[in-house]
């Protein structure tokens, strides 16, 4: 083999939903990427590996953190739009917007770029306008359902984390967590750190989970 052999791993998380065969899997592509980085005595075949895993954080097991194959090689996350970018995104979509009209936007969503392209495209299929989005906490869990019930099944297999992001969403102010909840929080998507403190990461999850809460507390108070 003269070239290099490439190994593209995509949605990897889907393993962590069975542990006892996750962490053996996480552990091979460990030990695959060390021979492939130092080489190995038998073969020099090892050298012309390169692997790419590609995988959500929000299922993240922190029982498979030591030996997986996250902390080494190079790490590229997938970061929020920036407002230039949202920008070029509008005007790719025949959107005249202003600067205050898109600080609306992401006022309630920030720069999430799954959210930012699913409500320009709902938009200009003229489901909806921006206005209509911003007032209406209702039309807001239904356009984004599948996203936010996601975020909630996946919060809820860690009971500790949903109490203390429910902790996050009900404080007007920034919270102080257990630093690996803050972390896990973080790699799930719900909330930013600032310090050794959180805020949540967009106003929809304060909105949808505060909503949630609300009305678990209203059924409760009825039975």
């Amino acid at each position: 083999i003269d070239g290099a052999i490439v190994i593209s791993l995509d949605d990897v998380e889907i393993i962590f939903q069975y542990p006892e065969i996750g962490s053996k899997f996480l552990l091979l592509l460990r030990t695959w990427h060390e021979k492939a980085k130092y080489g190995n005595n038998q073969s020099r075949l090892w050298k012309k590996l390169r692997l790419v895993v590609a995988y959500s954080t929000e299922v993240y097991m922190p029982s498979m953190i030591n030996r997986s194959p996250f902390h080494v090689g190079l790490s590229v996350e997938l970061p929020d739009f920036t407002r230039e970018q949202i920008q070029d995104l509008v005007l790719y979509y025949g959107f005249n917007w202003t600067i205050d009209r898109i600080k609306q936007l992401t006022g309630l969503i920030k720069g999430h770029p799954y959210l930012i392209q699913k409500t320009l495209y709902l938009i200009w299929q003229q489901n909806f306008t921006l206005e209509e989005l911003l007032v209406d906490p209702g039309r807001q869990a239904v356009i984004y359902e599948e996203h936010l019930r996601y975020k909630l099944s996946n919060l809820r297999q860690y009971p500790e984390l949903y109490t203390a992001f429910i902790q996050v969403i009900n404080s007007p102010i920034s919270v102080e967590l257990e630093w690996m909840q803050a972390l896990q929080l973080q790699a799930m998507g719900l909330v930013y750190l600032r310090g050794n403190c959180v805020l949540p990461s967009c106003d929809l999850y304060r909105q949808y989970f505060s909503l949630l809460e609300t009305h678990k507390c209203e059924f409760h108070a009825f039975a």
